[in-house]
């Protein structure tokens, strides 16, 4: 789950940047990327339990930090679903916390801010220190390369087969990397609204990002004894027409929503044929294609619904399903 990883579409109208290379080299590697995805909703804590538990919970009053007392995600369902199946469970440690049922936590936290920490220092008189969180950015930088290294480096690890789940907070501010990996000035490591109005710092990290993923992907593909199934997402979009990455949003419309709402995604299932991973799915039905599929699950596909909600009433939801396919059937 890569934080704010959004869509080639607002890649190439925002940020005016051809994420097309990428997405070849992901598909010449037998990656489907089903267009038009959507996240189910516009923040990781929302969006990240409603993937695991793979079900909306609109009248489920979750913690909006993720912290360890969460059960909702401590004991999510696909992990409880495959230890009954005898799969070893890692977490590569957010920062939410990790899910208490996961057998292995890997790359512990440091003291980088969290997302939601950040959005409460931006709208504090605290903001423009904000950059002075991160501890000059170096921890982070080591957790992402951490994340990116053990997962290449998994295979030889267990007898038992084994899941991996890894919520990295990038392309997320702060802009850690350059294209190449270079570490970034310290007005580049700023966490807050403004970050957002450096687009080019977004794009660079971007860029990082996809190169670690096809070097990860070739590493994965070819030294697994039987191939492996990956699913690439981001949490959610980018907030740039909402008004950056503060608390408080001051732009609710239909383009603003659906750049928040739109995100990258693409899936690896081997051996099977891809035309199930139709246009137009969402997180909440990733792992039950997985467990239909691949593991004689009877899970039913849900409706592929999007709720919009704010910082501050995270709870009161907008279906925008209607608004969101209509444009997208418009760009079509």
């Amino acid at each position: 789950i890569l934080d704010e990883y959004t869509s080639d579409e607002i890649l190439s109208e925002i940020y005016n940047y051809d994420n097309q290379d990428f997405l070849s080299k992901l598909t010449q590697r037998g990656f489907h990327i089903p267009a038009n995805s959507h996240t189910n909703y516009v923040t990781s804590p929302l969006a990240i339990s409603a993937n695991l538990n793979m079900s909306y919970f609109n009248d489920v009053k979750i913690n909006p930090t993720l912290d360890n007392r969460n059960e909702f995600y401590n004991n999510n369902q696909i992990m409880q679903i495959l230890k009954s199946l005898d799969y070893t469970i890692i977490t590569m440690s957010s920062e939410y916390g990790y899910p208490e049922i996961a057998d292995y936590h890997l790359c512990p936290t440091t003291m980088f801010v969290n997302q939601f920490h950040s959005k409460l220092i931006d709208s504090s008189i605290l903001q423009p220190f904000s950059k002075f969180f991160v501890t000059a950015g170096e921890p982070q930088r080591e957790r992402v390369l951490c994340k990116f290294s053990e997962l290449s480096n998994l295979e030889n690890s267990f007898d038992s087969p084994f899941f991996v789940f890894d919520h990295m907070m990038s392309p997320h501010p702060p802009y850690l990397f350059g294209p190449n990996g270079e570490p970034m000035n310290s007005e580049f490591l700023s966490i807050g609204a403004a970050s957002w109005d450096n687009k080019s710092g977004y794009v660079n990290q971007v860029q990082f990002i996809n190169k670690k993923i096809i070097e990860t992907v070739d590493k994965l593909l070819l030294e697994n004894d039987s191939p492996p199934i990956i699913i690439i997402q981001g949490d959610h979009g980018t907030p740039t027409q909402l008004g950056g990455g503060g608390l408080r949003w001051n732009n609710i419309n239909d383009d603003s929503i659906t750049e928040r709402m739109s995100i990258f995604n693409a899936y690896y299932f081997p051996n099977i044929d891809s035309k199930i991973i139709y246009d137009g799915i969402t997180p909440v039905n990733s792992f039950r294609l997985v467990l239909n599929n691949y593991l004689n699950g009877n899970y039913e596909l849900l409706e592929d619904r999007m709720y919009f909600s704010t910082y501050q009433n995270q709870f009161d939801f907008t279906d925008v399903t209607s608004m969101l396919n209509s444009k997208a059937n418009l760009s079509d």
